[in-house]
Formats: C-alpha cells, structure tokens, sequence
C-alpha cells in the first residue's frame, strides 16, 4: 500500500496526520504536517466589484455565507436553523443566505427545506464559483459560515478573515 512504500508523506494540518496516522502508524517517522497557505488574490475586495456580484446574483440585503459542497456530510442542518431563525427577528429579518458550491449527496434535503421554509429570494445556490469571485464573496458578507465537524485544516476560514469577513464556525477539529 501506499502507507508504506511513501518515502514522504504531507499532511496539511495536525489533525490530518493524526487520522492517517490512527491507520497507518508504521508511517509515523516518514509523516510531516506542512500547513497551507493562501494566494494574495484573498484580501479585501473593492467594493464596486463585490456590489457588482450581488446584483448577478440576486442578493439585496447583508448575507450569511457558506461555501463548500451542499451536502448531508457538511452539517449544514444547524446553519439552516439558524437562519432561519434570524429571518423571524425583525433586527436581521433581511438577511440572505448564500450557499455557494455544488449540490451533492443529502444535499438536495438542505435545499428542499430551504425552498419550503424560507421566504422567496432570501437564499441563493450558486453552484460552483471560482477562486476569481471567492474573495469577492467573502468580501460582502455579513458572515462566513464554516459548519463541519471534521474538515481538517478549513482553508475557507483563513480565507474568508484575509477577505476580512467574520467567521462562524463549528466547535470541532
């Protein structure tokens, strides 16, 4: 297997090479943790471009954002929970929800409780977009919100606070 024959074998982060290891632990002495970094297209961005998304997108009031696979293994049940919850209060009774990645498996269960409970146009599934309007994105949230359980090293957090947006996150490695 490839465990063993792997002169090197990279890990982004502590919490990776603990679950490899956890499976391979004859591997220890050749495993090295060396963390990712973020390309500099991930800073603020200006704000004629991040207006100019919002209206391709639909999206008029401030934002909650998630980005990643809509998926069941992403837990994204809590962040519905609480979005909807914010759209009954009449402070953040505008918010919008976007979800932006491709809908997988269990995730057409998310959207569906969405489309049933949620006010019309207060939620935008993007699909897949591009590293060239993820920081666009980031820029004009209100939040990010990172709600996986064991995701490893979340590179989206790190790029959503460069992009200067508040982070939300789920109490787990």
């Amino acid at each position: 297997d490839v465990a063993r024959r792997a002169a090197l074998v990279l890990c982004i982060s502590d919490f990776t090479r603990d679950a490899f290891l956890a499976r391979f632990p004859e591997a220890e002495d050749r495993t090295r943790v060396v963390p990712l970094g973020l390309a500099d297209r991930f800073a603020p961005s200006d704000p004629e471009r991040v207006d100019a998304l919002r209206r391709s997108l639909g999206i008029r009031g401030p934002y909650a954002l998630f980005v990643g696979q809509i998926s069941a293994r992403k837990n994204l049940g809590p962040l519905v929970d609480a979005f909807l919850a914010l759209r009954a209060e009449p402070a953040t009774r505008d918010l919008e929800l976007v979800l932006a990645g491709p809908v997988q498996t269990g995730g057409d269960e998310v959207v569906a409780r969405l489309e049933a409970a949620a006010p019309p146009g207060s939620f935008h599934l993007t699909g897949f977009v591009g590293d060239d309007v993820l920081p666009d994105l980031y820029s004009g949230a209100a939040a990010f919100c990172f709600t996986g359980k064991a995701e490893g090293f979340g590179l989206p957090i790190l790029e959503a606070m460069a992009c200067g947006c508040p982070v939300i996150a789920a109490d787990a490695a």
